[in-house]
């Protein structure tokens, strides 16, 4: 197949399927999977906030819906 209809194919630049046929050269297939799998999210809310948000959920806004919850959350606890 020719990098041409690769990139077709995939729906990527001819560039982009040259990058990922080097790095399959160099490091074999495993090399072109995503970088961060394994690691935690730069974004993720410490376990300490989760774990109380959860009881404050649970204690004060159990019929309340995912969406509503989180925002009096926001509104009355910060």
């Amino acid at each position: 197949m020719t990098m041409v209809s690769a990139a077709h194919v995939l729906d990527l630049s001819t560039r982009q399927v040259r990058r990922l046929l080097e790095r399959i050269n160099a490091g074999g297939a495993a090399s072109i999977r995503h970088k961060a799998i394994g690691r935690p999210s730069n974004n993720r809310i410490s376990d300490g906030v989760r774990d109380y948000a959860v009881t404050l959920v649970g204690e004060r806004y159990a019929d309340f819906g995912p969406t509503l919850a989180a925002e009096k959350l926001a509104e009355r606890d910060g």
